[in-house]
This record gives C-alpha cells, sequence and structure tokens, in this order.
C-alpha cells in the first residue's frame, strides 16, 4: 500500500513592511525583514504500508507497518504575529503622570486619536519576524506492529513507534545578544551567560525559524479477550520518549520563547519535551447483557496509570539577573554544600531550605554542582479510575432502538477517599523554588521559597455525569 497527499498552504497578502527597521544594520547582520511571511510551498506526504497475515490452525498472525511523512494542521496563527506587531500598524504608548510623595503632581499628557512620541512614554513596541524560507512543521514517522489472535479468544499485541522531526518552528529574540561576560551562582561556578539589549527603541524582535532537531519513540503492548457471558477485558502498557528544541507551548511568539527554559533562550539544545511521558498502563473492564427482551445493562471500569507532568526548575528573579529581558526563564543551578556555604542570601533560613529541597529529590541529589536540565524534572504518578453505568429500554422485543438512561463517574477513587485520584499541573511548566532576590557585587543574592507540589484543586476532584441518549 502507499499513497500521497499534497497540501499547499497560501497566504494572499504580506504585512506592510517596516522599512525604518529593515534598513538597520540588525537587520542586514541577521538577514531579517519585517515583512516577510513564509513563501508558497508544496508539503508532499507520501507514505507506504503493508499488511501480512498467516492463520496458524485456528489462531492468527497480523503484522502491520508502514512509513511516511505527515504534515499536521498549518499553523497559520504563529504567521498572525508578523501582521499585528510590525511597528506601522500599531504601537503601543503607556503614559505615566509624574509623582512626588505618592501624589501625582503632573498628569500625563492627554490621550488623542493621533498619539505620538512622548518623553513620558515608558513603553517600547515588540515586532515580528519570520524566515521567508521556513517550512510548515512534518515529521517523520515508521510504525511495526504484530498481534496474534487465538482460537480461545484472546488477543496479544505489540507496536514500535518512531518519529523524527523533519520541520519544526524555533524562536529567537534578536533584540538580546550576548555580552561575552558571565554571571556566576557562587565563585567560580555555575556560569549563566550574560545579555544585553542591542537595540533600544523596541523591547523585542521575535524571530521565527526552523529546527530539525527532535525525536520521540514508543513500545506499546495490549492484551483483550472478549468472554461469550458479555465480560470484556483489556490491558495495555507503553513505554515512550520524547526529546525537542521548542515544544511550541503558546500561539504567540513571545510566550513561545520565554517559556521555553533554558540558560541562552536564543541557542537552545536538545532536551526531553514536555509532552514526555515514559510511562502509561491502562486496563478497561466491560459488561454487557440484554437480560430480558425490553432492557439490557451495560458497565465498564476504566483505570489508568500515567507518569507526571514534566516540568522544569528555574530561578525566580525580581532583577534581570543575566540581562536577557526575561523574568524566571533561567534553569535553577543546584549547589553543592560546599557551594552553599559560599552564596549569598536574603536571610538566615533559605540555605538549610535549599539543601532540605535539594537532598529529598533522587535527581537534583545526583546533578548537584549542575544546572538542572529543561524538563527534567516529573510530577508524581497519577492514577485514576472511571466508571460508567447504563441502562437501556428497548421500543420493541425485536428492535435494535432504545432509550438509555447512564451515570458516568470520572475519578471514582477520589470520591471513595479524599487523598486518591491526585493530579498535579505544573503552571507554565515551570517552578521557582528559588529567587534571585538582588545582585550584590555582581553577585546573586538568593532567597528560598518554596519547592512544594501541590494538587490541581480541579483536576483532584471526582465528577458525576448523568446522560439520556436515543440510540437508533
Amino acid at each position: 500500500m502507499y499513497g500521497l497527499r499534497a497540501t499547499l498552504p497560501l497566504i494572499f497578502n504580506t504585512p506592510t513592511p517596516n522599512e525604518e527597521f529593515n534598513a538597520r544594520g540588525i537587520a542586514s547582520k541577521y538577514n531579517v525583514r519585517i515583512g516577510d511571511v513564509p513563501q508558497a510551498q508544496l508539503l508532499l506526504s507520501p507514505r507506504v504500508g503493508f499488511s501480512w497475515s498467516k492463520a496458524y490452525g485456528d489462531s492468527r498472525l497480523m503484522v502491520d507497518g508502514g512509513a511516511g511523512i505527515f504534515t499536521g494542521q498549518v499553523p497559520f496563527v504563529w504567521v498572525v504575529n508578523n501582521y499585528s506587531n510590525t511597528g506601522v500598524e500599531q504601537k503601543g504608548l503607556r503614559l505615566v503622570g509624574r509623582s512626588e510623595g505618592g501624589e501625582i503632581v503632573e498628569s500625563a499628557a492627554q490621550f488623542t486619536s493621533t498619539p505620538s512620541p512622548t518623553t513620558m512614554s515608558n513603553t517600547t513596541q515588540m515586532l515580528n519576524a519570520m524566515n521567508s524560507k521556513f517550512r510548515y512543521p512534518q515529521n517523520f514517522k515508521a510504525n511495526i506492529s504484530a498481534e496474534i489472535a487465538t482460537r480461545d479468544g484472546w488477543n496479544v499485541g505489540v507496536e514500535v513507534l518512531y518519529t523524527k522531526t523533519l520541520h519544526n518552528a524555533v524562536f529567537r529574540n534578536i533584540a538580546i545578544e550576548p555580552t561575552g561576560e558571565e554571571v556566576y551562582a557562587v565563585g567560580a561556578n555555575g556560569a549563566v551567560p550574560k545579555f544585553e539589549k542591542s537595540i533600544k527603541d523596541y523591547s523585542a524582535v521575535y524571530y521565527l525559524d526552523n529546527t530539525s532537531k527532535g525525536y520521540s519513540y514508543s513500545v506499546a503492548g495490549n492484551v483483550s479477550k472478549s468472554f461469550d457471558f458479555g465480560l470484556s477485558l483489556a490491558a495495555s502498557y507503553i513505554f515512550s520518549r520524547a526529546y525537542s528544541v521548542c515544544d511550541v507551548p503558546s500561539t504567540s511568539s513571545s510566550s513561545n520563547w520565554n517559556r521555553t527554559y533554558g540558560l541562552d533562550l536564543n541557542n537552545l539544545p536538545l532536551s526531553v519535551s514536555s509532552y514526555d511521558i515514559p510511562h502509561k498502563v491502562s486496563f478497561v473492564a466491560t459488561y454487557a447483557k440484554r437480560y430480558a427482551p425490553l432492557f439490557d445493562v451495560s458497565a465498564s471500569l476504566v483505570y489508568q496509570l500515567t507518569s507526571g507532568q514534566r516540568y522544569s526548575l528555574c530561578f525566580g528573579e525580581t532583577v534581570d539577573f543575566n540581562g536577557d529581558g526575561v523574568f524566571g526563564s533561567t534553569l535553577m543551578y543546584i549547589p553543592t554544600e560546599a557551594d552553599l556555604a559560599q552564596m549569598r542570601f536574603a536571610d538566615g533560613g533559605s540555605a538549610q531550605k535549599w539543601n532540605e529541597y535539594i537532598e529529598q529529590n533522587r535527581y537534583l541529589r545526583k546533578n548537584r554542582g549542575s544546572f538542572a536540565e529543561r524538563n527534567a524534572m516529573q510530577a508524581p504518578v497519577e492514577h485514576s479510575i472511571d466508571l460508567h453505568l447504563a441502562h437501556g429500554f428497548y421500543f420493541g422485543t425485536a428492535s435494535s432502538r432504545k432509550i438509555e438512561l447512564s451515570i458516568d463517574i470520572m475519578n471514582l477513587g477520589n470520591m471513595i477517599c479524599r487523598h486518591w485520584g491526585m493530579r498535579y499541573n505544573v503552571g507554565g511548566g515551570r517552578m521557582q523554588p528559588v529567587t534571585v532576590a538582588a545582585l550584590e557585587d555582581g553577585e546573586p543574592v538568593y532567597r528560598f521559597t518554596s519547592g512544594q507540589l501541590t494538587p490541581d484543586d480541579l483536576l483532584s476532584r471526582w465528577h458525576m455525569q448523568l446522560g439520556v441518549r436515543v440510540v437508533f
């Protein structure tokens, strides 16, 4: 079997060029133009597959596989940023009155429909640009599976899937450049590159480009059986890993840049993806029976165990200690006990609390003296049990049409015990247990805040749903 899918994304107009910016040295240095959008490109997705089966008495072995290039939904929302943030169509202006002793003594400039720059403004505009040769996301996928169906109704299968990134998005802020200097977490340890803005009258210049780095793989096994008296059982286990440079967590370039955490946000290494879920176990039990001419009953119980959410450990920042213009996106340094003795702290208890926090986590203990890797942390394993009960009332003894009443209980464990079924949601995929409170003599001053994970109040609750449906 083979096939070919073709996708042709078209953009029928272009943003207004920002000729003032395009004439600057920064534009030629990075070969960037405000007003460029992707050129028309035909995205070809060839695919090939095979299927083979053979009978062994009353049992049958089936093997399937395939490989191909896959193109997802074209993310035009990324391109929209380049229309709205050209510095030409719209501009932001914030006017702040002059105050003395906490009281306003001079009002801000009067609002008009045609605002002009003023020395009273403290707002600068962001710009969005992109590579005119930008390629929309595509992946190469290959899989192979084998399943055996036995004569007594058992089905046992295994599948291997591999995915390689061909084209994905990566974001940079070209208004931020390294100075060649470094800021140290302590002494000469834990060097963080120092940055500065290379262009003063724009807050940021976000540039959308491509990366081919990234891959994932998974190995899955499943077993199932249906019994004559109405019971069906199924169980599965999936082991998977996923690695990426940018997980594109947002629709805006600014969020995609500052929420992909690292030491140098313009030069990110390949690391564990925020979508990495190493382990998933599922078990499903279903029973269905038409126990009378006009009535039937069905019930199903679904249990799932999944690895917890991936998240990063970053420094909180009340001062932009490395100059990258972002507060809280720099990965946290994991100090040794010797480092802690040399570090500067804003209070007397932070060093001890930070050390205790490190010692209670295996990953942190193992990696003392280095920076935490992006998405290296993981929330606790999550367990969930869902229950479905239904009763059907048929329109006639020979009819398949019926009215069905149902009740669904999601997260049944939490209904039984308030401590069961806990789920965790780390906002922004980042936790900031330590804050850089100040800089003294070029060295950070730290304050330990809290590194405790707390269950999500909504997701950890049980829910019930009542339903009525007509089945024809």
